[in-house]
């Protein structure tokens, strides 16, 4: 990556099994993404699908955050399609992901200096973004403390974060 490191700056991680993938969220995933004939996001799209899963996850746990945007990263870690990719701030846990499956494919680890303002962690409705903006949950859940997690979400979950290659020698 461009730029010094330092461990108070801006800079995030993602490893990624395989380098080649996309940097899209779930959400804009082809599997996952429906847009209509305007180009919109269908009624059966991320955030549709977020406020029904919202509505229905209560009988399932008493301890759901209240917050849209929290439970939006509670739903993330637990496999519903949204519109939040997963980063963290600790370079050797994307290393871990890097590394942790499709042992016949070259993993990546993606380092991305977001220095736009993050998200408030309680005042944003999620289908109000219009660009890229970073999250950083508060320690709600065990997987988001472990993962030391960030998120980023995206206004256009179908439109992927731009990754450069950069050649890296032994010296």
């Amino acid at each position: 990556f461009a730029g010094e490191y330092r461990s108070d700056s801006n800079w995030i991680f993602r490893g990624q099994s395989d380098a080649s993938w996309p940097l899209l969220p779930k959400a804009g995933r082809p599997e996952f993404y429906l847009p209509n004939d305007t180009g919109a996001i269908h009624k059966t799209g991320d955030i549709p699908q977020f406020h029904i899963w919202r509505d229905q996850a209560i009988a399932f746990s008493s301890n759901l955050p209240e917050s849209d945007i929290e439970c939006l990263a509670f739903a993330q870690h637990y496999g519903l399609a949204t519109r939040l990719l997963d980063w963290t701030t600790n370079i050797l846990v994307a290393l871990y992901f890097a590394a942790e499956t499709e042992f016949d494919k070259q993993g990546g680890v993606f380092c991305y200096n977001l220095s736009r303002p993050k998200l408030p962690e309680k005042s944003i409705a999620i289908e109000n973004s219009t660009e890229v903006l970073r999250y950083d949950p508060r320690p709600f859940d065990k997987r988001i403390q472990s993962q030391q997690a960030v998120f980023t979400l995206h206004s256009r979950p179908n439109a992927p974060l731009d990754a450069k290659a950069i050649d890296i020698k032994s010296e």
